[in-house]
């Protein structure tokens, strides 16, 4: 069961135009990575969690991956982010239905939003380290979800860069890119990119949605905090378009 359980470490950059890819893959290229393109595919994922968030308040991400006609549950760590770079941990099946069962208690889930994937793939092996070599993805992603706040955005599309594998390449890779003009490091995982597209509530102090609209009789505070705590929500959900 504990193989089932795997650390993994990311760096995730978001592509600022589609056609700056080749240009990164041949800075790479020049710094002696060698990369051997694996294919390309689709994939679903599909996100879920109970209505009062115990698998989120738990520290976890309850994702489902269908490809080639075939599904595999998954619990991702939400982890530790230092800039680009993701610390997390991975439990797969079968375990994974162990743990999600024992953080729900036998509530039953939900779907929250489902993110679409075009993944390339591609294998590189690292200078001078014959036995240590690292895989890049570049998905090309699209999460859809039902607005569950009148602002909340529903849709994203975006072109995502990961690196993965050794923990000290990952990291001195995320580096050497970090100055990279076109990428953009990314600020959150697709997780948290999904809940805001849905406009979920996670965190009662995150929104100020639930505030009662004044009344002509309302002190003008009220008419200001009120305001401004919708201004607030509109910039933070806007916020993973924004990146």
């Amino acid at each position: 069961m504990g193989d089932a359980r795997i650390k993994e470490t990311e760096a995730k950059f978001l592509v600022w135009r589609p056609e700056h890819i080749d240009r990164v893959l041949r800075k790479l290229g020049e710094q002696g990575y060698e990369l051997t393109e694996r294919g390309t595919a689709t994939h679903l994922d599909r996100y879920f969690d109970t209505r009062d968030w115990s698998v989120l308040r738990a520290g976890w991400a309850c994702r489902s991956r269908t490809r080639n006609g075939s599904s595999r549950l998954m619990l991702k760590s939400m982890g530790e982010q230092v800039g680009s770079v993701f610390h997390r941990e991975e439990i797969e099946q079968p375990e994974a239905g162990e743990v999600l069962g024992e953080l729900t208690k036998g509530e039953e889930c939900s779907e929250l939003f489902t993110v679409e994937s075009r993944r390339t793939v591609y294998d590189v092996s690292v200078p001078g380290k014959r036995d240590c070599n690292l895989e890049i993805d570049l998905d090309k992603a699209c999460i859809q979800a039902e607005k569950h706040y009148h602002k909340a955005l529903g849709r994203i599309e975006f072109t995502e860069l990961e690196f993965e594998g050794d923990a000290e390449e990952v990291e001195r890779l995320a580096e050497l890119l970090s100055h990279e003009s076109a990428l953009v490091p990314s600020q959150m995982s697709k997780f948290e990119r999904g809940i805001q597209a849905a406009g979920y509530s996670v965190d009662p102090g995150e929104m100020f949605a639930d505030i009662p609209k004044p009344t002509a009789k309302s002190p003008v505070r009220d008419l200001v905090y009120w305001y401004l705590g919708q201004q607030f929500d509109a910039l933070r959900l806007q916020r993973p378009r924004a990146w």
